[in-house]
């Protein structure tokens, strides 16, 4: 196998679409613990798409973080304030 090969293998290995079916495989009680209720998605997008500091690639000027990602975990929080972690999170 060619040094060309190796690194277009890894590069398959790491690609998003390889991640996105990894993410699918993990249990749903894992999912349920890390991701909050889509209803609290919808309510953390619907804050930062109106926000001053939502780039039009939908990226936060105050913490860098891509926001489509960042409302899909319970841990997260917004920067200035405008919607918290979800509470109910295992210690």
């Amino acid at each position: 196998m060619s040094n060309l090969d190796k690194i277009l293998k890894m590069q398959k290995e790491f690609s998003l679409k390889n991640s996105i079916k990894k993410i699918k495989k993990i249990p749903q009680h894992i999912k349920d613990a890390i991701i909050p209720d889509i209803a609290i998605i919808h309510m953390r997008k619907d804050i930062c798409d109106s926000c001053e500091f939502l780039t039009k690639n939908h990226r936060c000027l105050k913490c860098g973080c891509l926001m489509n990602l960042k409302v899909k975990l319970k841990h997260t929080s917004c920067p200035i304030g405008k919607w918290d972690k979800v509470k109910n999170l295992p210690q």
